[in-house]
């Protein structure tokens, strides 16, 4: 026995297709009944486009409506608060964004100072550090030595904190 495998979904077919059928009075599967006339005209005359409701298109345009004054000055009122809110809003941001402006100028200067600042305390650190070797030479004690004693001072620091 072989059964062709669209036997078993016709009805499920027949059900949606009747949901697009043009002739009225077709009965589908599942019991659901197209009233056989429109409007109580004949069905065999062709329908009316005007009894036919069509869903409104994004692309079509609205009808003009009526507004009265009422309405009219009701909007323009919400508009121009509106508008208002939106240029305070503007202008916090407005001023908000130069008070940002004139903060990171001031941080680069604030940084270029500290630039040079730092610049010349390593040319002071230098200069003091080649005196101290100069020093160091003058007094005929190697570095191991000085090494050696700023260690035990070291320790005796480290000691002292502690206890």
């Amino acid at each position: 026995m072989s059964t062709s495998r669209y036997t078993s979904k016709v009805h499920q077919r027949e059900g949606r297709m009747a949901l697009f059928a043009t002739t009225p009075g077709t009965t589908t599967p599942n019991g659901y009944s197209v009233n056989p006339s429109v409007n109580g005209k004949d069905p065999s005359t062709q329908i009316d486009p005007n009894d036919i409701a069509r869903s409104s298109s994004p692309y079509e345009a609205e009808p003009r409506r009526d507004y009265n004054a009422a309405m009219l000055s009701q909007l323009e009122s919400q508009n121009e608060e509106t508008v208002n809110t939106m240029q305070s809003k503007i202008s916090a941001l407005k001023d908000l964004s130069l008070k940002m402006g004139d903060q990171i100028n001031q941080s680069k200067l604030n940084l270029g100072s500290l630039g040079s600042n730092m610049e010349a305390a390593g040319h002071r650190i230098r200069g003091n550090m080649k005196r101290m070797f100069v020093m160091a030479e003058k007094t005929g004690i190697s570095w191991k030595t000085w090494l050696l004693f700023f260690a035990i001072v070291f320790l005796i620091f480290f000691w002292v904190w502690l206890f």
